[in-house]
């Protein structure tokens, strides 16, 4: 009962400020439509109860499966079976991620249906199947996982020279988008089963992590590849900044179609694999009925007042100061943060990798300062003529490969996993909808190169953050080592 409270506490804490700044907002600086304003604390109330019950429900269900599959996977090793069954697990695992189905509907919307949500849902499935399979593989044949890591966006930055540059954004925010409360639980989980099946502690613990990094660029490669076979218009004009209605056995019927697979998998796994006891498969059962009423809840909750109120209030603000924008950019940045629960699982892990020597306090300031500065940046990128997205992402992931062997190799794979930590629920509804009301007040119009990038620029500050604490860690050690010698 205790665990159900503190989960409801958790999100509570992440959808209550930015709640908050709606109304202090509202009552001095842009005053919001009455109509809009009530479906914003229906939709809040809807998040909260639908995050809570959902997070709850892949705590019971999607984790502990996600460590079975792991184990039975890696315990056969067959190359072949490991292969299929990546591919099959993350396909089945990212189809049922909420961030992603709400991104993929807003590309859709914007490219006026040339890009098909079914169409980016099932390629980017396809894509984060196959890479995760890759990554398991590199788990069982010991291949360092900076190497995949370099590979994989020497190929990303091949494919990225034969699309628009201003379409990148799409890529880079559908990928922060599927590294969501779904699947880092079930990909995380995926992992530790199977490096807990190496002989070596040491690197057991190393290669716990990388999984989601890895997954997150076979994304960008399959939105790039659907980018430049279809090729969406970037010069239309004129977009506005539209609020479907969604009711609401539409979207329970959305989030079964998501979650269906995965479940049906999971009792076939137990049938033939698990033979779990009935009280703890009775168990896991619950947890996927929470996921799925959870789910339902939150969709319908960003979909019903979130994502409207966050477009309103983003061009609303924009009309009026640009300092007042900044201001409003770099503290929703700062709370994205601090009430993201993820977010303190990873700086506990890197608290006890390097047994107290990075603190947990630093590295929570250091991320929410990082992503609240990331916002602002998003804004200027809009304020600066000539400034495009690539210009700041290029350098910014040329300079996370660089670091990669500088920093040590425990946190390579925590860096790119944390990518994914950062661009969670609240980022991918409200501040991302946010940052598209930004872009049309400023251009007059919603345009393709304008509505996208927020997302990438926050997934790409915590890798280097990450391993910038990582080279930190290094440098104190070898004191440490000097000093008692």
């Amino acid at each position: 009962m205790q665990g159900l409270v503190g989960k409801f506490k958790e999100v509570l804490y992440a959808v209550l400020p930015v709640t908050i700044i709606v109304i202090i907002l509202h009552f001095t600086f842009t005053p919001i439509e009455s109509g809009i304003l009530g479906r914003f604390f229906i939709g809040a109330l809807f998040v909260w109860l639908g995050l809570s019950v959902f997070l709850i429900g892949v705590d019971l269900g999607i984790t502990p499966m996600g460590e079975l599959f792991g184990k039975t996977i890696a315990k056969s090793k067959k190359m072949i079976i490991i292969i299929l069954s990546g591919i099959g697990l993350g396909f089945l695992i990212t189809i049922a991620e909420p961030d992603l189905l709400i991104v993929a509907k807003t590309v859709e919307t914007m490219t006026r249906s040339a890009l098909s949500q079914f169409l980016i849902v099932l390629t980017v499935a396809l894509f984060i199947g196959v890479f995760v399979a890759i990554g398991m593989a590199r788990i069982l044949l010991k291949i360092p996982l900076h190497f995949i890591i370099l590979g994989s966006y020497i190929i990303l930055g091949i494919l990225a020279l034969f699309i628009d540059a201003d379409l990148v954004g799409i890529a880079f925010d559908i990928s922060g988008a599927t590294t969501g409360a779904m699947a880092v639980p079930f990909i995380l989980a995926i992992a530790v089963g199977i490096a807990s099946l190496q002989r070596s502690g040491k690197n057991s613990e190393k290669d716990s992590f990388g999984l989601v990094g890895i997954a997150s660029v076979g994304a960008i490669i399959a939105v790039l590849l659907i980018l430049a076979i279809r090729r969406p218009d970037t010069t239309q004009a004129g977009i506005e900044l539209l609020t479907e209605s969604h009711r609401f056995w539409d979207v329970a019927k959305e989030a079964l179609f998501a979650l269906g697979p995965i479940f049906i998998l999971s009792i076939l796994g137990n049938i033939f694999f698990f033979k779990l006891s009935r009280r703890k498969f009775r168990i896991i059962l619950f947890g996927f009925l929470f996921t799925y009423i959870g789910l339902t809840l939150f969709l319908f909750g960003v979909y019903s007042g979130f994502l409207e109120t966050g477009r309103v209030l983003g061009s609303g603000l924009s009309s009026q100061s640009n300092v007042l924008v900044i201001i409003t950019s770099f503290v929703l940045g700062v709370l994205a943060i601090l009430a993201e629960p993820a977010v303190y699982i990873l700086t506990q892990q890197i608290n006890t990798v390097t047994a107290g020597s990075v603190s947990k306090p630093l590295v929570i300031a250091g991320l929410a300062l990082g992503v609240g500065g990331a916002l602002v940046l998003n804004y200027l990128r809009f304020q600066i003529d000539g400034l495009a997205l690539w210009h700041i992402l290029l350098p910014g992931y040329a300079l996370a490969l660089g670091l990669m062997f500088l920093t040590p190799k425990l946190f390579v794979g925590m860096g790119f996993d944390a990518g994914g930590v950062a661009s969670g629920p609240i980022a991918a509804t409200f501040i991302f909808a946010f940052s598209q009301g930004i872009a049309y007040e400023n251009q007059g119009a919603l345009l393709l190169k304008d509505a996208f990038g927020m997302i990438a620029l926050i997934a790409l500050v915590p890798i280097l953050m990450v391993e910038l604490l990582g080279i930190l860690y290094k440098i104190k050690a070898k004191r440490e080592v000097k000093r008692n010698a």
